[in-house]
């Protein structure tokens, strides 16, 4: 659920759905993949115990 509503809203995963999109990617290949990146943002949190920086997020 949380992948559904960061594809839509994120400002920084919104470009990356879209360009899983332009290259012909299913739906549900696109949101485990927005859920993979999700994951792996919140253990780079968790792991260097900062907030959130989207302006230093490189997809």
């Amino acid at each position: 659920m949380a992948a559904l509503v960061a594809k839509r809203s994120n400002k920084s995963l919104l470009p990356f759905a879209n360009k899983l999109q332009a290259k012909a990617k299913t739906p549900k290949t696109i949101i485990c993949a927005v859920m993979r990146k999700l994951a792996h943002i919140i253990f780079g949190v968790l792991k260097n115990k900062q907030a959130f920086n989207e302006h230093l997020t490189c997809f």
